[in-house]
């Protein structure tokens, strides 16, 4: 789990870069908008580039959180 392994670096001390975990579409939507693009939409379960998007814009979030959520 990608989450929680990130949490993990954190509390560490490790650098890891700035994001969050969602599972509520409007959540992670306005947490978007708050980001500077372009933004990467990854599955929290998954290895490798399966699902990973690169989003920089509004229109291209709604399909990447689609094929991630999945």
């Amino acid at each position: 789990n990608k989450n929680r392994f990130r949490a993990f670096l954190r509390a560490n001390g490790f650098a890891t870069p700035n994001g969050e975990c969602f599972s509520d579409y409007d959540q992670a939507y306005e947490y978007f908008l708050s980001m500077t693009p372009p933004v990467i939409v990854k599955p929290t379960d998954s290895s490798g580039s399966k699902g990973i998007h690169k989003v920089c814009t509004p229109e291209e979030f709604q399909p990447a959180w689609e094929d991630a959520s999945h």
